[in-house]
């Protein structure tokens, strides 16, 4: 079963940061601008979210993770309106 971020993307934060989450492919991405970090689901429904496991991602990539999940491409706050 792939996991389904939906029903619990309110819960789950970034356990460096405590920043939100978002889905982006295989990965679940810090809306942090200044860490980036990146933390894999393994296996299609395993997220794992430990800071060793996690990588930064390219100030490039996040901002499309994040414009692409309905945020600012530059500090990762919802839009609004």
């Amino acid at each position: 079963m792939p996991f389904d971020f939906e029903p619990i993307k309110d819960l789950l934060v970034c356990p460096k940061t405590h920043a939100s989450l978002v889905l982006h492919g295989d990965q679940l991405v810090s809306c942090d601008p200044e860490t980036r970090l990146a933390y894999p689901i393994r296996h299609g429904d395993i997220p794992i979210l430990l800071v060793d496991d996690a990588v930064t991602v390219e100030p490039e990539a996040w901002s499309t993770a994040m414009r692409e999940s309905g945020r600012d491409a530059e500090s990762g706050q919802p839009l609004v309106g």
